[in-house]
């Protein structure tokens, strides 16, 4: 196809479907579009774009999704399930490291959530490591003597309109 014959494809394409009613296909199109341009310019594969979030897999093959629409990577331990109420924001998951990241939103306080995942972790045979306390933000790493290199970080952060951000990640 030549220059020209491109440039009037192109023209109706984006026209076409304002003038006749059809927003769906225009929304579609950008869709579309804005997912090709985000993955030719992060290298990002299989970009989706969906009502209130995005998904995509990236360089080395880590799968994400972000947003309201996140939902667990595959193989997420069930011992480890989302905090009761809490809203998932996102989800990560590195195949290559057996890393996966989720973060959630709940509107209960980080020391609550924090010994929510305590008690599930440390029944499953995790053990704490560390644990850290600056204010707002708490952090509780764990151990998992019986599996080498297994850790778990769980992370808890107050933050505007008595909201709290729970972000847990496991190493297997």
């Amino acid at each position: 196809m030549d220059l020209r014959s491109a440039v009037v494809v192109a023209t109706l394409a984006l026209t076409l479907p304002g003038l006749t009613g059809c927003r769906s296909l225009t929304r579609l199109m950008t869709r579309k579009a804005t997912e090709k341009a985000l993955e030719e310019s992060s290298g990002a594969k299989e970009v989706t774009l969906e009502k209130d979030g995005v998904r995509f897999e990236g360089k080395e093959g880590e799968k994400v999704s972000i947003g309201g629409g996140a939902k667990l990577p595959d193989g997420w331990p069930a011992y480890a399930p989302i905090y009761p109420g809490a809203k998932l924001q996102m989800a990560i998951a590195n195949p290559g490291q057996k890393a996966k990241i989720i973060s959630m939103e709940t509107g209960d306080a980080p020391d609550k959530a924090l010994a929510f995942y305590k008690d599930k972790l440390t029944a499953e045979g995790w053990t704490v490591a560390t644990t850290l306390d600056l204010g707002d933000t708490h952090q509780t790493s764990f151990e998992r003597p019986k599996s080498a290199g297994a850790t778990a970080s769980v992370m808890a952060t107050a933050t505007e309109g008595a909201k709290t951000m729970v972000t847990v990640s496991i190493v297997e």
